[in-house]
C-alpha cells in the first residue's frame, strides 16, 4: 500500500502546482493574482484535468512514460517557481484550514485515506477492465497513438481520456507493478471537500449549498465486495481499476456543488473569470472522460450565452477557443483509432480513411451499450421499445437502484410543482433569482434522460441521478425538517463513522497488515495464443475472457476472427486496418 500512498503524493504534488498555474492564468486580467478559488481539492482537480489535457496531446505524438513525466514534473516545479507568491498564498490558506479542522474530522479522513489507499491496490477483476481498460493504457504506454487500433479491439475507440491520463501516472518505467490508482485519489480529494460542509455545519451554517456539501458524497462513501449490493452503489473494482465510471460521478456531483457554493460569484467582477475558466475547463474534460455525461456541457453553455447578452465578447471568444483547445486533441484521437469523429456514433461519419474500423461492428457497438444495459445481453430485439423492457429491466433492479428511481419520480413532480407556483407568484423573477439551482436541476434531468434513453445501466447515470436527487434530499430537510438541520452534521459524521468501523473494518485492518505490500504485476489472460499477419508479424490472440496486459498486439479471436486486422506498413506504430469490411 505504500506505493500507492507515495503515488498519490506526487500525482498531488504535480497536479496541485499546475492547478495553482492554471488559476493564476484564468487571472491574467488582474495581473495573474491570487487565485479566487483556493481549496486545495478545487485546486489539485484543476492541476489533474489540465495534466489528462497535456496527456491526450501528448500521446498523438509519443508513447506515454518517463519523458511525460518529467516534462510535466519540469512544468510543476516552474510554476511553483514563477507563481512563488500565489502558491505560498495557496498553501497558507490551506494549512489554515487544516489548523482550524477538529481532531475527530482529521482522524476520520486519515482513516478513510488508508481504506481508499488499500482499496485500490487490490487486484482488479472488473470486466471492462479486462476487455479493455488494461490494454489500453498499455497499448499508451508503449506506442503512444496507433492508426486503426480499434480494428484490433473496438472498445479502445471509446477513448476516455481518464485512461490516458492514467496511462500517464502509471510509473511504467519503474517496472515495479501496476499503479492504477487515479480513482482512489479523486474519490478521496473530493470527499476532504466535502468535509468542509461537515465544519460549516458544526459552526451554524445550514445554507443550502452546506447542507448540499455536506450530504451528496454520502451515498457513494461504501464500496461493497460482493458481485451487488442493495445499498451501495460501487463495487471495489471501481476503485482497483481505471474505470471511468468513478470520476464521470463524482467529478458531476463537484462541478454543480462548485456552481451553487459560487452562484453570485459569477455575477461579480472578482472571481467570475476564474470560475468560468474553471467550470469549462471540468465540464469538456468530463465529457472526453465519459461520454454519458455529454448534458453538462449545458452549463459552459449557458456561461458562453450569458457572456454574449452581456456583450462581453472577449470572454465570448476565449471560451470558445479554450472548448476547441481542450477538445481537438480528443477528438483527433478518436479519428486515428477508429476513423469516426465520436465512437460508437455512426452517423458522424465523415472521414474516409483506410484504417477506418467497418460500420457494421460501430452499429454493434452502438446498439450493444444500451442492450446491454437493458438485459445484461449485447443484444435485444426491444431495446426501442421501453414498453416491452421497461418491466423486466425494473424487476431486475436492486433494492437502491429500485429507490434512486422512484425518488427521480418523486422529486421531478417536486420540481415541478415548486417552479408552477412559484411562477404564479413571482413570474419569470424566480427562475433569474434562482438560476444555477434551475440549471443544474435541468441539466441533471436532461442527463437523466439521455441515460434512460440510451443506455440505462445504473453506474452510467450515478453522476445525474444522485445530483437530481440530493436537492430534493436537502430541501426536504430544510424546509420541513428545520429543527433537525442542526443534527446534520452528526448525521452525516455517524454515515463516515459507520463506513469506517463497520462497513471497511477488515479493509481498514488489512491497510496495516500489507501497509508494506509491493505493487500488483499486471495480469494477464487465462489464455493466449499466436497469429500471424499476412507479412508474418506476430500477433496475439485471446480466445476467451479478457485481454487485460497480454503482450502487443492483442485481439480476441472473435475480432481476430471478423474483423481481421492487417497491419498498415512494416511496423505496429504505422497502424492496422480491417481485411474484412462486411460481414
Amino acid at each position: 500500500m505504500i506505493p500507492v500512498l507515495l503515488s498519490w503524493i506526487f500525482i498531488a504534488f504535480v497536479s496541485f502546482h499546475t492547478g495553482v498555474i492554471f488559476h493564476c492564468l484564468l487571472n491574467y486580467k488582474d495581473g495573474f493574482e491570487r487565485p479566487f478559488m483556493a481549496h486545495f481539492s478545487v485546486i489539485t482537480i484543476s492541476g489533474l484535468l489540465v495534466t489528462g489535457f497535456i496527456s491526450n496531446v501528448l500521446c498523438l505524438f509519443i508513447p506515454l512514460g518517463l519523458f511525460s513525466q518529467l516534462l510535466l514534473l519540469v512544468v510543476a516545479v516552474a510554476g511553483m517557481i514563477a507563481f512563488k507568491n500565489q502558491t505560498l498564498f495557496v498553501v497558507k490558506y490551506n494549512v489554515e484550514l487544516l489548523k482550524q479542522t477538529p481532531f475527530l474530522i482529521l482522524l476520520l479522513s486519515t482513516t478513510y485515506l488508508f481504506i481508499l489507499a488499500y482499496l485500490s491496490s487490490l487486484p482488479s477483476s472488473h470486466v471492462d477492465d479486462g476487455l479493455y481498460y488494461s490494454t489500453s493504457i498499455k497499448w499508451l504506454q508503449e506506442y503512444g497513438t496507433v492508426k486503426g487500433l480499434a480494428n484490433i479491439n473496438p472498445r479502445i475507440a471509446f477513448n476516455s481520456s481518464w485512461l490516458v491520463l492514467q496511462a500517464h501516472h502509471s510509473f511504467s518505467f519503474l517496472k515495479i507493478g501496476l499503479f492504477n490508482d487515479l480513482n482512489g485519489l479523486l474519490f478521496f480529494l473530493i470527499f476532504i471537500y466535502t468535509l468542509g460542509g461537515i465544519l460549516k455545519l458544526l459552526r451554524g451554517d445550514y445554507s443550502f449549498q452546506t447542507l448540499l456539501r455536506a450530504l451528496i458524497l454520502l451515498p457513494a462513501l461504501c464500496f461493497h465486495h460482493s458481485a451487488e449490493s442493495d445499498f451501495m452503489l460501487f463495487n471495489i473494482n471501481f476503485l482497483s481499476s481505471p474505470s471511468a465510471d468513478i470520476p464521470a460521478a463524482v467529478l458531476t456531483w463537484f462541478i454543480f456543488l462548485l456552481l451553487i457554493e459560487n452562484a453570485k460569484v459569477l455575477q461579480q467582477t472578482k472571481g467570475q473569470q476564474e470560475l468560468q475558466g474553471i467550470f469549462l475547463l471540468y465540464c469538456v474534460m468530463l465529457v472526453t472522460i465519459k461520454l454519458t455525461t455529454a448534458p453538462v456541457l449545458l452549463l459552459p453553455l449557458f456561461l458562453w450565452i450569458n457572456n454574449w447578452r452581456m456583450r462581453h465578447f472577449k470572454a465570448v471568444v476565449l471560451m470558445g477557443l479554450l472548448s476547441v483547445i481542450l477538445l481537438l486533441p480528443w477528438l483527433i484521437r478518436n479519428v486515428l483509432l477508429s476513423g469516426y469523429l465520436v465512437f460508437p456514433f455512426s452517423a458522424i461519419d465523415i472521414f474516409n480513411v483506410d484504417w477506418k474500423l467497418p460500420l457494421e461492428n460501430v452499429y454493434w457497438f452502438e446498439s450493444a451499450v444500451k442492450a446491454f444495459a437493458i438485459s445484461g445481453q449485447p443484444e435485444t430485439s426491444d431495446a426501442a421499445n421501453i414498453a416491452a423492457w421497461f418491466p423486466a429491466w425494473f424487476e431486475k433492479l436492486n433494492f437502491v437502484n429500485s429507490v434512486l428511481l422512484i425518488m427521480v419520480l418523486l422529486c421531478t413532480v417536486s420540481y415541478l410543482l415548486i417552479a408552477a407556483v412559484q411562477f404564479l407568484k413571482k413570474g419569470l423573477s424566480f427562475f433569474s433569482a434562482y438560476a444555477a439551482v434551475v440549471l443544474t436541476l435541468v441539466i441533471a434531468a436532461s442527463g437523466i434522460l439521455l441515460w434512460f434513453l440510451k443506455g440505462p445501466d445504473f453506474r452510467f447515470g450515478y453522476g445525474f441521478i444522485i445530483l437530481y436527487c440530493s436537492f430534493g434530499v436537502v430541501w426536504m430537510t430544510r424546509f420541513f425538517l428545520e429543527d433537525l438541520s442542526k443534527y446534520t452534521s452528526w448525521f452525516a459524521l455517524t454515515v463516515i463513522v459507520v463506513a469506517i468501523v463497520f462497513v471497511h473494518s477488515s479493509d481498514l485492518f488489512n491497510s496495516f497488515i500489507y501497509f508494506s505490500a509491493k505493487p500488483l504485476t499486471p495480469r494477464m489472460p487465462d489464455q493466449l495464443k499466436t497469429g500471424s499477419f499476412t507479412g508474418g508479424e506476430k500477433i496475439y490472440i485471446v480466445p476467451g475472457g479478457g485481454i487485460w496486459n497480454a503482450p502487443l498486439p492483442a485481439t480476441t479471436e472473435e475480432e481476430y476472427i471478423y474483423i481481421k486486422p492487417e497491419m498498415r506498413g512494416k511496423s505496429i506504430k504505422d497502424g492496422f486496418y480491417a481485411v474484412n469490411k462486411q460481414h
